[in-house]
């Protein structure tokens, strides 16, 4: 299963803050990023608009999901609807969007959809399924993270 993300509907669905908006995209990422890795799924988390230096790009991730600006004049709706209908085996595919109109689109192209926070949902109930690794840390270790820290004061 491939997602396609429709990044500013989740984040404008999901967030509810008075962090700087930027901010708020950044943690919405990472936190989408931690969990696509963690259940090893792949995708696309597609905002409206150009990338900007100053920006996160989705290049330099080691995460399986990718963040993509649209290029200028080109929403995310179309950029998603156009990987859509790029696809060869489109019931393989995942849109995760709130938007009505996206929804529609994508389903008569052959898409599957899913809401925003049924997503979320799908995230958190497939977390409980796999087991965190728990670190046991020995006591030369702990000697040894203790001098850093130390150190560092």
């Amino acid at each position: 299963m491939f997602f396609l993300l429709d990044g500013y509907n989740i984040l404008f669905s999901l967030v509810d803050s008075s962090k700087p908006f930027s901010t708020q995209r950044q943690e919405v990422i990472a936190y989408l990023q931690k969990q696509v890795a963690k259940l090893k799924l792949t995708g696309m988390l597609v905002f409206d608009g150009f990338h900007r230096g100053n920006e996160e790009s989705g290049r330099g991730y080691e995460s399986p999901l990718e963040i993509v600006f649209t290029p200028k004049g080109q929403s995310a709706d179309a950029f998603i609807l156009e990987k859509v209908e790029l696809t060869k085996n489109r019931k393989d595919v995942r849109v995760v969007t709130n938007d009505e109109g996206l929804t529609r689109q994508a389903r008569s192209l052959g898409a599957q959809v899913q809401t925003n926070h049924a997503f979320v949902k799908y995230l958190a109930s497939k977390k409980k399924i796999l087991p965190e690794k728990k670190s046991v840390d020995t006591p030369k270790n702990k000697e040894r993270l203790q001098k850093i820290f130390e150190d560092l004061l």
